[in-house]
């Protein structure tokens, strides 16, 4: 007597890269990973690495990128001025 096991594969969905950002997949089957950067002035907000489950979703939740900050340094004869800036934008 044979057995035949008939199995499939779990795939998650495609996923979109965050705003002023960019993502590299290693595929989209069970056990694949989604690596998340930002772009250059941006920095990552949330867990860089989402997984594929068995149940074909993605773990965690997307990350997004936000602007840097910069001290702004200016001066005039007498006073020196100092300003948070966001760049990035």
């Amino acid at each position: 007597m044979y057995f035949l096991c008939l199995c499939t594969v779990a795939q998650c969905p495609g996923l979109d890269p965050p705003a002023n950002g960019n993502i590299e997949t290693t595929g989209m089957d069970f056990w694949d990973t989604a690596t998340y950067s930002c772009d250059r002035g941006f920095n990552l907000v949330g867990v860089n690495t989402r997984t594929c489950q068995a149940n074909g979703g993605w773990s965690g939740t997307p990350p997004f990128c936000t602007g840097k900050y910069c001290l702004l340094l200016t001066s005039s004869k007498s006073d020196l001025y100092i300003a948070n800036v966001l760049i990035g934008l």
